[in-house]
């Protein structure tokens, strides 16, 4: 992202279709979701997660989804 910003996604299979640095569309599948090792005894689920220069943010003020 523009402005320091970086996604970071937990929790992915390892047969992930994009690589650090390529530009990716909204609504563009980047992966499938697959196990965190430890928490192997929950359901597949993903984490998502936003920094801006390096320290976290919530991603969902940071994307514009919430009033701050």
């Amino acid at each position: 992202h523009a402005n320091d910003i970086t996604s970071i996604y937990c929790g992915l299979d390892k047969k992930v279709s994009v690589k650090e640095g390529d530009t990716v569309k909204v609504g563009q599948a980047i992966g499938t979701i697959g196990e965190v090792p430890c928490e192997i005894s929950l359901d597949p689920h993903l984490h998502f997660a936003m920094t801006i220069g390096g320290k976290w943010v919530d991603p969902l003020k940071t994307m514009g989804k919430v009033a701050e």
